[in-house]
């Protein structure tokens, strides 16, 4: 079962254009982080194969 439900926020590149210093440093670590915990957190790697002739 999948259940969505939308949540009201900020547009990542509205933080980045008004953001301080702290909010723009705090989005740099916080969404690699986010990218890159999925492989960790479900055992899986999403990956395209791409034939290069």
């Amino acid at each position: 079962m999948l259940i969505v439900e939308w949540l009201d926020g900020v547009l990542l590149s509205r933080m980045l254009a008004q953001g301080g210093p702290f909010d723009r440093a705090r989005i740099g670590i916080v969404v690699p982080r986010f990218l890159l915990s999925g492989p960790t957190k479900v055992g899986l790697l999403y990956g395209e194969l791409i034939d290069i002739y």
